[in-house]
This record gives C-alpha cells, sequence and structure tokens, in this order.
C-alpha cells in the first residue's frame, strides 16, 4: 500500500514537473513573440520617421523649386521689360527722326 501512494505521489511529481515546463515553455514563447512584437514597432517606428524627413525634404524641395522658378520668371519679365522699353526708345527716336525729316 505505501508502494502505491509512492508510485500515486512520483506521477503527481511528474505531472507536475511537465505542467511546470510546459508553461515555461509557453512563457518563454510568449516572451519571444513580445520581442518580436517590439522589434517590429522599433522598425516600423523608424521606418515612419523616415518616410517623415523623406516628405519633409521634398516639400522643402519643391518650394525651393517653385521660389527658384518664380525667381527666374520675375527675372525673365524684368529683361523683357527692359527691352521693351529699349525698342520703345529706339521707335521713339526713329518717329522723331521722321518727324525732323518731314518738316
Amino acid at each position: 500500500q505505501a508502494e502505491v501512494v509512492k508510485d500515486g505521489q512520483r506521477a503527481n511529481l511528474d505531472l507536475q514537473k511537465k505542467s511546470q515546463e510546459a508553461l515555461l515553455e509557453a512563457l518563454a514563447e510568449s516572451e519571444s513573440t513580445t520581442n518580436k512584437q517590439d522589434q517590429d514597432k522599433a522598425l516600423l517606428s523608424s521606418r515612419i520617421v523616415q518616410i517623415e524627413q523623406q516628405l519633409a525634404q521634398q516639400i522643402e524641395d519643391s518650394v525651393d523649386q517653385a521660389r527658384k522658378d518664380a525667381e527666374d520668371r520675375s527675372t525673365t519679365s524684368e529683361q523683357m521689360i527692359a527691352k521693351l522699353q529699349m525698342k520703345q526708345s529706339e521707335m521713339e527716336g526713329i518717329s522723331t527722326e521722321l518727324d525732323q525729316e518731314r518738316t
């Protein structure tokens, strides 16, 4: 009878040991999954920051290009106005000469 009790206790201890091992294994797997998720979150956060920086740079470049284009157009307009004023002066000079020749 004592032998049967000892066998029962051993079986119970083995069962407890296997149960603890299974729990430890599940805990380790859960920690591994959590670590992986944390790594994934960190990678995503890093990627988001990188994309935000790229977008900010692209916006800054676009604004700079638009400003440069506007300055170029302004310069071109000023040059055209200067040319037209020179032509106008020439025409006025020619008109004055023609008027003088007529008289």
